[in-house]
């Protein structure tokens, strides 16, 4: 019983749902944050935010698909920001379009307060969008 275990043979730290690490935890190598499912989106919207002190880059691996046409893209959004000065720069890089254009929805990132915030701008369609978030 307890927040995390240790996997002797594969090396890892197994950790449980839902608990509370009391004291420090020293993380080494790369951090994987989150993946998340969202449906139904119709609107733009924050679709995630990363507190900026935590990190200096991520990387936001995605799927969108359009639930009545079909089109498809995945791709990854190259984030990097100065939580001193406030600034941040992105990039977009994704597959061609599959099945019909993806030009109707947009995914790119903004600093918010103290958050770093991954947006979509949505013109038409209803979109539902996966993501996998690696901070560095």
């Amino acid at each position: 019983s307890g927040l995390a275990t240790y996997d002797y043979v594969n090396q890892n730290v197994l950790f449980k749902t839902g608990g509370t690490i009391n004291g420090s935890l020293t993380l080494n190598g790369q951090l994987i944050e989150n993946s998340l499912s969202i449906t139904n989106v119709s609107a733009s919207t924050n679709i995630y935010s990363i507190f900026k002190n935590i990190a200096d880059a991520a990387f936001i691996d995605y799927r969108v698909f359009n639930t009545s046409t079909r089109a498809i893209r995945a791709g990854t959004l190259f984030v990097t920001w100065d939580s001193t000065n406030n600034t941040i720069i992105y990039t977009d890089t994704s597959t061609p379009d599959l099945n019909s254009t993806t030009n109707s929805i947009k995914i790119y990132a903004n600093i918010n307060g103290d958050n770093i915030e991954i947006l979509t701008t949505i013109t038409s369609g209803i979109w539902n969008i996966k993501l996998g978030v690696r901070l560095i």
